[in-house]
């Protein structure tokens, strides 16, 4: 397809990943909405696709979604989904339905009621726009993926001091010492996704935490930019180890958390943990395998080009560019906060900034340099390419660098591994042979797994057979190491 740009007009190939538009979180395609007004198609790096909400139904139709096919949703348990505040008057409906159903006449002693009983009864509870809903689920699948209710239900919403700070936290099941499972987000995220799989891991007896990690939680921001250096933000998932007496754990990471699991648990970190029985990493290949991906006589070009974000979120004040546009697209409070925490939204570029040194702490020159620097790519080269990112490098303009090798290679892993990534991800190219290759960074047991109908956000797939692929994949590799 032809995308016009501010001074020329050039051809995409949709074939190649890095050439794709963007899709995904909802924030994520703010951001390329805001830049497609100027001629781009995004900084987006999440991807996936999410289905069109359905017209309501005609007055008089009483079709209930639990039946209808064509109410089926890519994310039915995501209440915060735009897909669900479209059909926000038919939700209703069906939600004062089912309150006749159970034999309630008031709606709002009906979502008392709802909320207590949805999780034991496999429904979905849903509170957007000051409304409560309560039904079946929308599809044949649905009922059968954990429940992402920010907090209650087996989880407890927290804050807990560690490392001299306090984090905003979910802890989930019973604590033995020796059951415990870390998870860590990505960038922008929240703990709150992480609250299907804390559930489904309680049921089989671990205790989990999920935290909002430095710069995310209020209480854990500092002001100083060396403090988001990668070894310090590391320091922070031991800490919270120990906080939540763990004396053994597995850790799960996400994107950025991701990164920063595969660091922690490197045999070359500086804050290597032997406590860590497994590792899971979503969506994000081994850093040294990512840095050959990124720089190097065998750096993947599509990659390079997927990757030239990076070059914009390290800018010094990048929240604050172009009048606030990161901020302004990525992490307003509507856009972008945790449900369960609401204080720790990002209230200004300032708050936000301290997300984005995440990528500063990783990188050679700004951090800690356990991540090779990519290549930077102007408007002119990335034209040529045919890439949608050309978009990006018109707003925030740079001119053809060269890149950097990671100085600090964080070697091989010891802890059995699993790596497992969304096949349709547009921003990590997780298919690509630099990223299989992170099978040689791992000394013990390791398992690649590619998923299908999953973009970058890989607990939220298209499909509930897949995130539920993803649950009972992570789900083995802990209880065979356990």
């Amino acid at each position: 397809m032809a995308t016009p740009s501010p001074m020329h007009t050039f051809q995409m190939d949709p074939s190649s990943p890095s050439h794709a538009p963007p899709g995904g979180s909802p924030r994520i395609r703010a951001l390329a909405a805001t830049l497609s007004v100027v001629a781009l198609c995004g900084a987006s790096f999440y991807s996936g696709t999410r289905l069109a909400p359905p017209a309501p139904p005609a007055a008089g139709d009483n079709t209930n979604a639990v039946t209808d096919p064509t109410f089926i949703r890519a994310e039915p348990h995501d209440p915060w989904s735009p897909s669900n505040w479209g059909a926000a008057e038919y939700q209703e409906q069906v939600a004062l339905q089912n309150a006749e159903e159970q034999g309630f006449d008031d709606y709002d002693e009906y979502c008392p009621w709802c909320s207590e009983h949805a999780d034991d009864r496999g429904w979905n509870y849903m509170w957007g726009w000051g409304e409560c809903e309560c039904h079946e689920g929308w599809s044949g699948s649905c009922c059968d993926v954990p429940s992402r209710r920010p907090c209650g239900a087996g989880i407890t919403c927290q804050q807990k001091e560690a490392n001299g700070m306090s984090f905003d936290c979910r802890e989930a099941g019973t604590p033995n010492g020796d059951n415990g499972v870390i998870m860590v987000h990505g960038f922008p995220e929240w703990s709150e996704m992480y609250s299907g799989l804390m559930r489904s891991l309680a049921d089989d007896g671990y205790h989990s935490i999920a935290c909002n990690m430095r710069g995310y939680s209020v209480g854990a921001r500092p002001t100083q930019y060396e403090a988001y250096m990668y070894d310090e933000i590391a320091s922070d998932v031991t800490a919270l180890a120990d906080a939540f007496g763990m004396n053994k754990y597995h850790l799960v990471g996400h994107d950025h958390g991701a990164c920063l699991s595969w660091y922690v648990a490197a045999e070359d970190g500086k804050k290597a943990d032997p406590r860590i029985k497994s590792l899971t990493a979503l969506s994000v290949p081994h850093l040294d395998a990512f840095s050959d991906g990124l720089y190097g006589p065998n750096a993947d070009k599509d990659q390079q080009i997927a990757s030239q974000y990076f070059t914009v979120f390290n800018l010094p004040d990048s929240a604050k560019l172009n009048f606030n546009l990161l901020y302004t697209t990525m992490a307003l409070p509507i856009l972008n906060s945790d449900h369960g925490f609401p204080d720790s939204a990002f209230n200004s570029p300032d708050d936000f900034q301290k997300a984005l040194w995440w990528y500063n702490g990783a990188f050679p020159d700004t951090g800690v340099g356990g991540l090779a620097e990519v290549p930077t790519m102007s408007t002119a080269t990335l034209l040529a390419e045919g890439s949608w990112m050309s978009g990006l490098r018109a707003v925030y303009p740079a001119d053809d660098a060269p890149g950097k090798p990671a100085p600090n290679r964080i070697g091989n892993i010891k802890a059995p591994t699993l790596y497992i990534c969304g096949a349709d991800d547009f921003a990590i190219l997780c298919t690509r042979e630099y990223s299989k290759n992170t099978k040689n960074f791992v000394d013990g047991e390791y398992k690649f797994l590619a998923v299908e109908d999953c973009g970058h956000d890989i607990l939220k797939c298209a499909s509930d057979q897949s995130t539920l692929k993803v649950i009972e994949s992570i789900t083995e590799l802990i209880v065979a190491n356990s």
